[in-house]
């Protein structure tokens, strides 16, 4: 799963209503040393509200300030269809568990850039396609 703030989500422009994530969230920012970071969420356990609201906790926790924004998403996507996204983009990635602090679950891509508007489109729209708001996790 990927942290999306609110200045990478796309919002219905009337309501403000969340709609989805846009390809800026895949530009790797300074946080991310160079990999693309994102958390393992069955690290903590199967699939579950329980161990996304675990694992959004321990990527909270591995923050300097401890604080994620109310408005803020995590974009869940599968590791298997990363990988072949990227590879049918001609990135060979490789996706290391790479644990950092309290985020045991960390994980890194590596081999990734994001100089391919059309690899991040297609992570944004197809392959983290699944979303959920941190103020509808149970954060522990």
């Amino acid at each position: 799963m990927r942290y999306v703030p609110f200045g990478r989500q796309v919002r219905d422009p009337d309501t403000g209503e969340f709609i989805g994530i846009t390809n800026k969230a895949f530009e790797i920012r300074a946080a991310d040393k160079g990999h693309l970071s994102l958390t393992w969420v069955e690290y903590y356990g199967d699939k579950s509200a329980e161990t996304l609201g675990i694992a959004a906790s321990a990527f909270r926790d591995s923050l300097d300030d401890k604080k994620l924004a109310t408005k803020a998403y995590f974009a869940i996507g599968q590791a298997g269809l990363t990988r072949e996204t990227a590879n049918a983009h001609g990135k060979a990635i490789r996706i290391v568990h790479a644990p950092d602090g309290p985020n045991e679950g960390h994980v890194e891509l590596r081999r990734f850039s994001d100089d391919d508007v059309k690899l991040l489109e297609a992570l944004a729209l197809d392959v983290y396609s699944e979303h959920v708001a941190v103020k509808d996790l149970k954060l522990i």
